[in-house]
């Protein structure tokens, strides 16, 4: 080998390792700069709105003010954290809006019962809010900061303990904010079973669903954000109401008199089903030992599920109409769900006549009747009519279960709850 040769692969191998040393270097700094993005993330954010870079920015205040107003950069951060928490926070000026005025776009989305259509609408427009709201990337960043102060979290790094408590407070934050959006969309899960007589599967609730949901939703947005096309907004919609059929079961949720046991449960439906397509032709049957004897159901298990056939009516009329799981409130999906129940239940009245008449009879607290009426009542207390609570809510029930006739009445009673809200 020349001399020249020699000299030029000696340059090249010491240009190599060179070039391999820096790479070294530059890979450790790289993995410091992990580190510390994990460990010292609230370091970061709180620079951002430490109370003098606020003044000097808003230009509104003196730095002095905003040190009184605000004490530090880590009170602010709180502050930040424990405002955007609530359902209510809303800053018209950056294009947040509150939560409780994204549901009530959802409400208005969400249209005459064409079940799933109405779901898939009202739910569709909570994920598009995503696409916009600032809610989104600050959950984000909050989200990323505090993530290694969870009890779920099992990795070696982690925020640094001067750090932990904030970022609890900010871990604690966001479980009440998703806590407040699984409850705005839950109405939504109770209107679709409702108009679909369907419950959850056992092992499933209602919350479990919603939280699948949520949490299905949250990651597709993600996803959507950071690899643009790769799923439509339809797409996910169709996937989550898909979803939620495959977890959910024919029957109704909330009925006082289902066992608790899936076989029993299977039982129960059945009958139920059956008492439903029976009466539904026209026929008639009077007593719970004509029951057994026209739906071929075993008269000891009817006894035991149903002691009259008052109870058997009732639990017929109960798939039919209400939305399982509502609670009594005075918020506007409670509304939209008294609303849809009635209107199932006027529908109820048209078709299964023998089936209201004995449902009528059956004065006990847990009677779907007595239910609609108690949430009624709730509403219009809450609401503050003109008219009594109780008054009202007798009128609401008594004039859907006459039928479709008195829907347009029915209707303008519901009016007066919607026209004055509680404050």
């Amino acid at each position: 080998m020349r001399a020249g040769e020699r000299e030029n692969k000696g340059s090249a191998v010491a240009s190599g390792r060179v070039a391999a040393k820096a790479e070294a270097s530059r890979r450790a700094l790289v993995e410091v700069a992990i580190e510390r993005l994990l460990t010292h993330s609230l370091d970061g954010l709180a620079s951002l709105v430490s109370p003098s870079v606020l003044a000097r920015t808003s230009a509104t205040v003196s730095v002095d003010t905003a040190y009184r107003l605000l004490e530090s950069s880590e009170a602010t951060l709180a502050l930040v954290v424990e405002s955007v928490a609530s359902p209510q926070f809303s800053a018209p000026r950056i294009g947040w809006s509150a939560l409780d005025q994204i549901t009530e776009g959802a409400l208005d989305a969400h249209g005459e019962p064409v079940p799933l259509v109405s779901a898939a609408e009202s739910l569709r427009h909570f994920i598009a809010e995503n696409f916009f709201q600032p809610a989104r990337p600050l959950g984000r960043l909050l989200d990323a900061a505090a993530l290694t102060a969870s009890e779920e979290w099992k990795g070696t790094l982690a925020i640094r303990d001067e750090r932990r408590d904030l970022a609890l407070q900010i871990l604690e934050a966001r479980r009440v904010s998703n806590e407040a959006i699984a409850d705005s969309m839950r109405w939504i899960g109770q209107e679709a079973f409702a108009e679909l007589r369907r419950r959850p599967k056992p092992g499933m609730t209602m919350d479990s669903i919603i939280l699948l949901m949520h949490s299905l939703a949250d990651g597709a947005v993600d996803r959507m954000m950071t690899s643009p096309g790769c799923m439509t907004l339809d797409d996910l919609v169709a996937a989550i109401i898909e979803i939620v059929l495959a977890l959910s079961e024919d029957g109704s949720m909330n009925d006082p008199r289902i066992p608790e046991n899936e076989e029993g449960r299977a039982v129960f439906t059945a009958i139920v089903e059956a008492a439903d397509e029976y009466w539904s032709t026209g026929a008639s049957m009077e007593t719970i030992e004509q029951a057994s004897d026209r739906l071929e159901k075993p008269l000891q298990t009817l006894v035991i599920l149903f002691p009259t056939i008052n109870h058997l009516a009732d639990s017929v009329l109960r798939v039919r109409t209400i939305a399982a799981g509502i609670d009594s409130g005075a918020s506007k999906p409670m509304n939209i769900l008294l609303g849809a129940s009635l209107r199932r239940l006027a529908r109820a009245a048209d078709s299964l006549p023998e089936v209201l008449r004995f449902a009528s009879e059956l004065n006990e607290a847990d009677s779907v009747l007595n239910e609609l009426r108690l949430l009624a009542a709730s509403l219009a207390s809450a609401a503050k009519t003109s008219v009594e609570p109780q008054r009202l809510a007798e009128q609401l029930v008594s004039l859907a279960a006459q039928g479709t006739s008195q829907i347009e009445t029915v209707e303008l009673l519901l009016e007066m709850l919607r026209e004055t809200p509680a404050t």
